[in-house]
């Protein structure tokens, strides 16, 4: 492939990478911001529940709020321990009245602070899966990876049919040029064809006219004279004295009318 098509294709692939890091970047960041959102918004859907059992001091009924929390699409699990992090309730009974530990392989895990109106007596940690986020997020890398393949293939196939066309071009100029030179050189040798019999026919008509017996005038289009011998110079007052012609060229400006 030709220096033109990696000039016109990696400015396009670069660009493209590019455009799917920043669109890639932008989604991740989305899907982000939006899981942050539905954990606030699950947080402030519990909160006052939570706040009502723990003033009231029931255990169990926080405990039963927290299994129907864990029990929500998408949560994995959900505990409320103290402010020495001890857990109060949990959605793994076995966990209850122990220091909190974060499960094995815990991902994506939020935790908000409960207060009451004098100081915080607690926190709320849950888990919530972003296995539809990233679900989306691998769909979306597919759906860009295919858009890009099409797209490059398009470049690439205007690119090489470019340049073919342009070699085409090329060849077809590289042709008329050599006719062209061709022309040149047939018509160069034309004129130097018709510039010999020219000087041919003039060598003869001199020829002529010097052995002509009598005088003898050869006029042109414009009724000049052309050529003439002796005789006719001796006529016209063209001879000097040592019996050549003198003034030939004023002989031959002069204008011969045609009777």
């Amino acid at each position: 492939m030709s220096r033109r098509f990696w000039m016109t294709f990696l400015p396009a692939g670069f660009y493209l990478a590019a455009w799917l890091t920043l669109s890639d970047d932008s989604l991740g960041k989305g899907l982000e911001t939006n899981a942050t959102l539905g954990a606030r918004r699950f947080k402030e859907s519990v909160d006052l529940l939570v706040q009502k059992a723990y003033h009231a001091k029931d255990d169990l009924g926080m405990q039963e709020i927290i299994q129907a929390l864990a029990r929500a699409p998408g949560v994995l699990f959900a505990c409320v321990m103290d402010r020495d992090e001890k857990v109060l309730s949990h959605s793994r009974v076995s966990q209850l009245s122990k220091p909190f530990r974060l499960p094995a392989h815990a991902r994506d895990i939020y935790s908000f602070p409960l207060r009451d109106e004098q100081s915080r007596w607690g926190t709320l940690v849950f888990s919530m899966s972003k296995e539809s986020e990233r679900r989306l997020r691998r769909q979306h890398i597919l759906l860009d990876l295919g858009a890009a393949m099409v797209l490059c293939l398009g470049i690439l196939g205007w690119s090489l049919s470019t340049e073919k066309r342009l070699h085409q071009l090329a060849g077809a100029i590289a042709e008329r040029d050599s006719l062209l030179t061709a022309e040149k050189s047939n018509f160069r040798r034309l004129e130097e064809r018709l510039e010999s019999a020219r000087e041919a026919w003039k060598s003869l008509a001199q020829s002529a006219v010097r052995r002509a017996p009598g005088g003898l005038l050869i006029l042109d289009m414009r009724q000049r004279v052309a050529a003439c011998n002796l005789q006719a110079a001796l006529l016209l007052g063209a001879v000097d004295e040592a019996g050549g012609v003198q003034d030939l060229q004023k002989v031959r400006e002069r204008r011969i009318a045609v009777f």
